[in-house]
């Protein structure tokens, strides 16, 4: 839970406190005082109408002073302490309910209902379910919250693990460059730095765009076919629906990165790297196609940048996901399908 989230929920709390104080606990109770009062056949709406009122001024009296309490005392502050908001709660409505006391009247020649003791223990047993209702929330309130960092901790693994490693290999290509061909090693720094600044900057974000993420894996494309001189060569087709979705930061890094690894690197030959983005039925659909050497479907070693795909979008989007890689006659593919978002994923 960061400090910004804060303030958020503490007036979801003082909400849901005005609500229970000035709605629910007046209505129930007036509810109860009704019912005495048709039992006692007494006519007429005047004696549950002012019943009502008095319960009302009760409880929100009793909601000022409580806050009150709050705001002056760190003792009565702590709402995580069940029995000593309950001896606060307790101390401060049953003198205010003494104030307006009797809340039901009864007119003669009717006789007065003995009720001193039983509305009292039932206004505890209330404010006990309501304090109880209220520390589950905030039990859960807090599960959740260490279940959202243990997430943010993960997903924030995975990113420094999809960094950049072809790093090393890049900087040997421009040291080989640098003598042979100035040129292209000063292009080629010029991708790089292009490159690492976006990766830098993406890496601090929980999301980004399709058309910024393109065009990491545009830049990293560019350097290895600059890498594997003729050996590589590339295109993308991105539809333009889809460049302002926001997805995972670094999430196709690994994808790039295993492409050439299996796809480019081990194939004597010319290797064509393709990849597109289009969106169906509310899903973005990511593939990259290669030209690369066939492999068996059935006996696919998972590397570190499947492992790292896969438990990002399991992370994102758990069971709404999906990847395939394969063997086709033409080379390898891997069709990634998720949910396609206008905001960051969650």
């Amino acid at each position: 839970m960061t400090s910004a989230d804060r303030p958020s929920q503490s007036i979801g709390y003082d909400r849901l406190e005005a609500s229970v104080f000035l709605g629910v606990l007046p209505a129930l109770n007036t509810l109860i005082a009704a019912s005495v009062l048709f039992n006692l056949d007494v006519p007429g709406v005047k004696a549950p109408f002012m019943a009502g009122l008095r319960l009302w001024a009760t409880f929100g009296i009793s909601l000022v002073l409580l806050r009150l309490a709050r705001m002056s005392s760190t003792w009565a502050s702590n709402r995580n302490a069940f029995w000593r908001q309950l001896v606060l709660h307790t101390a401060v409505i049953l003198p205010i309910g003494l104030l307006f006391r009797p809340f039901i009247e009864v007119p003669q020649p009717l006789p007065s209902p003995r009720l001193s003791l039983a509305p009292r223990i039932l206004l505890i047993m209330e404010l006990a379910v309501y304090l109880v209702v209220v520390r589950t929330l905030k039990q859960q309130e807090r599960w959740f919250a260490t279940q959202s960092a243990l997430r943010e901790a993960e997903l924030n693994v995975l990113r420094s693990q999809s960094n950049p490693h072809f790093l090393f290999n890049t900087l040997n290509l421009i040291a080989s460059e640098v003598s042979r061909n100035p040129d292209n090693a000063k292009e080629i720094i010029f991708d790089l730095a292009d490159l690492l600044r976006s990766s830098v900057r993406v890496a601090q974000q929980s999301s980004t765009t399709v058309a910024e993420e393109m065009e990491r894996v545009r830049l990293y494309l560019r350097l290895q076919s600059q890498r594997f001189s003729d050996r590589l060569t590339f295109s993308m087709d991105i539809e333009s629906s889809t460049e302002g979705l926001r997805i995972p930061a670094l999430l196709l890094q690994p994808v790039v990165e295993n492409t050439v690894k299996w796809a480019v690197a081990p194939n004597p030959t010319e290797t064509h790297v393709h990849v597109s983005c289009t969106r169906e039925d509310e899903q973005l659909v990511v593939v990259f196609s290669d030209t690369g050497p066939a492999f068996d479907d059935a006996h696919i070693q998972e590397g570190n940048g499947f492992r790292i795909l896969r438990r990002t979008l399991e992370l994102h989007y758990p069971g709404r996901w999906s990847a395939r890689l394969h063997s086709t006659p033409e080379g390898g593919r891997l069709e990634l399908r998720f949910p396609s978002q206008e905001h960051g994923p969650p």
